[in-house]
């Protein structure tokens, strides 16, 4: 990472530093060096991932690889693939307009790949131990990234349960062409302009082909996997390292720190500069002074370090010593199947050379045996021993992994052999273990509570840069489509919107309790038509019928209903019927069994 103590002294005569960007340079090397020491960790356990090791003569000699991490992290993503549930109620009560703002949402989720995106974050958390998202507005409608850890630096001094207590955090990675820079209006161009005279010196090639560390580091993970060119891409063009800092500040006129959002350059000129309020907008609790427009979560939290472990850290040296085992199995087949031999080299005064034979069926060998002795005498085999061993060694070490990631054989749908197990005991595994990969909920749960509230804030502020949508309704008793455009006006709210995060899992499990206890209450109140409805609803609702469906077939369901009680009211009224059957409160009588 380029630093004022690193960059060379001609470019210190050339270039007068600006006091903004000392200050920033300093913020970010403390930053950087807090973060350094995790990115070995992070590429090993990518590179595991990805099914690349690392060779070397002693323990890994055979490019082979267990691919415990990658088997451990499917397993775990199988029980929490399913994204959240976000919904958003109006605080005004206002239930027209939360229909709107929860239909906006439902748009964006869409628009932005809610799904595919979700995995991803799930993936990186368990892969690095943490992730981040991004929420900004691109071109008239809310946008949000996953970014990785890779390209966030922060403050370390942060409480790890709250981002936005952070003095300062950076997003640095951000490679851009010279040419878009030139181009874009909101950046300052005289800064533009020297950066583009700096980077056509002598001293500008150097710094524009100098490779900072950390991203040297990064781009080990692409080399690893066969990139060629991964250090040094070939662009067609110059391209500029951007990084978006937001640093808070004391404002003097406000009394209050506010943060301050600046894009710089190469580390050599502020190319913008402005609080981070001005960029996005003003809210009534002027919310943006003093959020981050970023959330973060990880499930290992610990107080003393932001930068905490995942699944694959307690998994790496696990994986590393069952490829070194498996190496050694493959390598010493490998020896056994060679037929390797040792020889008199003696022979050599009688013109014996010993070389490799082809094998050939019915083939022969010739080797000189001096007068007296037998060929055993000239040559001997290498004994290459069995590694008896390694296979109980290696479930040994599978078993330590499962417990570390409660990525059990039952999880993975193997059955277990060679043991008596119960379906008690199997039904109590499963349950324990999806209860510790469902820890994670909680911290997952609050991040999306926390991107809600976000969401909700960042709309507030940009209203007028927000831009209509149209949605696509079917009618709740036809097949036909219906579009309406909404605008913010349309889901505006005084007090706001509250935001209420929820896993699908845990609605579903919530709705098969009620329903049983919905059918309890129903066995005490007999005949009692509102609860009946009202368990017919919810049999609909758990079978994951759609609003419109629902309403359909409880319609058709009343249909039935008021035809069957017109028939037997026709039935009971008929000559010959026994007096007072038809009252009130009777019950209708039993017919007689018929052959």
């Amino acid at each position: 990472m380029a630093t004022a103590q690193n960059i060379p002294k001609d470019i210190e005569e050339i270039k007068q530093e600006d006091p903004r960007l000392v200050k920033l340079r300093e913020f970010k090397q403390s930053c950087f060096l807090f973060r350094r020491r995790r990115q070995p960790d992070w590429s090993d356990n990518y590179l595991l991932l990805r099914d690349r090791v690392q060779l070397n003569r002693l323990t890994q000699r055979q490019s082979v690889n267990i691919p415990l991490i990658k088997s451990t992290i499917q397993t775990l993503l199988k029980d929490v693939d399913d994204p959240p549930i976000v919904y958003f109620t109006n605080l005004d009560n206002n239930e027209q307009a939360e229909v709107y703002y929860n239909e906006k949402w439902h748009f964006n989720s869409i628009k932005n790949n809610l799904i595919l995106k979700d995995l991803v974050d799930k993936r990186q958390v368990m892969l690095y131990g943490r992730s981040f998202k991004a929420l900004n507005i691109v071109d008239g409608d809310f946008f949000w990234e996953i970014v990785s850890p890779e390209d966030m630096l922060v403050d370390r001094y942060v409480d790890p349960a709250d981002l936005d207590s952070a003095r300062g955090i950076i997003r640095e990675h951000i490679y851009k062409p010279l040419s878009s820079l030139l181009t874009n209006k909101k950046l300052d161009r005289a800064a533009v302009k020297k950066l583009q005279d700096f980077l056509s010196t002598d001293a500008g090639l150097v710094k524009a082909t100098q490779n900072q560390l950390d991203w040297v580091e990064k781009k080990k993970k692409e080399a690893g996997l066969g990139v060629i060119d991964a250090y040094n891409p070939v662009l067609g063009e110059t391209y500029i390292e951007l990084n978006d800092m937001f640093l808070k500040e004391y404002n003097e006129k406000t009394g209050q720190d506010e943060i301050v959002y600046t894009i710089t350059a190469e580390d050599m000129e502020v190319l913008y500069q402005a609080p981070l309020e001005e960029c996005i907008g003003k809210t009534v609790d002027h919310f943006w002074q003093i959020h981050y427009p970023f959330t973060t979560w990880a499930d290992q939290t610990e107080r003393d370090d932001f930068w905490s472990d995942g699944v694959t850290d307690s998994l790496r040296t696990l994986n590393k010593i069952l490829n070194a085992f498996f190496s050694q199995k493959v390598e010493n087949r490998t020896l056994k199947s060679f037929g390797m031999n040792y020889f008199n080299s003696n022979l050599g005064e009688e013109g014996f050379n010993p070389q490799t034979f082809e094998p050939v069926a019915w083939g022969w060998y010739p080797i000189p045996v001096p007068e007296g002795q037998k060929i055993t005498d000239m040559i001997m085999r290498v004994d290459v021993p069995d590694l008896a061993d390694v296979e109980r060694d290696m479930r040994l070490i599978l078993e330590m992994a499962q417990q570390v990631s409660a990525a059990t054989t039952f999880q993975q749908g193997v059955e277990r052999k060679g043991s008596e197990v119960t379906l008690g005991e199997v039904k109590i595994l499963v349950q324990n273990a999806q209860e510790r990969i469902k820890s994670m909920a909680i911290y997952y749960s609050q991040s999306w509570e926390d991107f809600g509230r976000k969401f909700v804030k960042m709309l507030e502020a940009t209203g007028d840069l927000i831009d209509p949508i149209t949605i696509h309704k079917k009618g709740r008793m036809t097949g036909k489509n219906y579009s309406k455009t909404i605008s913010p006006e349309d889901w505006v709210s005084k007090n706001g919107y509250g935001v209420e995060v929820r896993m699908r899992s845990d609605v579903e499990a919530e709705s098969a309790d009620t329903l049983q206890k919905v059918q309890y209450a129903r066995s005490l109140m007999p005949g009692n038509k509102s609860l009946d409805r009202i368990i017919k609803k919810k049999s609909l609702e758990f079978s994951k019928l759609t609003s419109s469906e629902i309403s359909e077939v409880l319609k058709e369901d009343e249909v039935i209903t008021k035809q069957m009680m017109e028939a037997s009211q026709i039935g009971l009224g008929q000559p010959g019927s026994v007096a007072g059957v038809g009252q009130p409160g009777m019950a209708p009588p039993q017919l007689p069994a018929t052959a």
